[in-house]
């Protein structure tokens, strides 16, 4: 397995994620936040569908883990809430 520039192969391999639900104002909505290494992967839309994927890089792993830190909170203040962990 090739390394990227300042991740380790253990950053790789590692991965974390959360999925966020919204049913309020009668929608059924889903958002899961995945990162690993320096990738975050947000999958969003109506519950029952694949719904949508948008994938961002970053420098690196902490910096990964801010940004889904920040866009699960983002979701958070529009009346999502947390359904799992991973």
């Amino acid at each position: 397995m090739a390394e990227r520039a300042g991740q380790q192969p253990s950053e790789l391999l590692m991965a974390a994620g959360w999925e966020l639900s919204c049913t309020a104002g009668g929608s059924d909505k889903f958002s899961r936040v995945v990162h690993a290494g320096g990738t975050v992967i947000i999958n969003w839309g109506r519950t029952g569908t694949a719904g949508g994927f948008k994938v961002h890089r970053t420098p690196g792993a902490a910096a990964a883990a801010a940004l889904a830190a920040d866009l699960t909170g983002q979701k958070k203040g529009r009346s999502y809430t947390l359904v799992r962990e991973t």
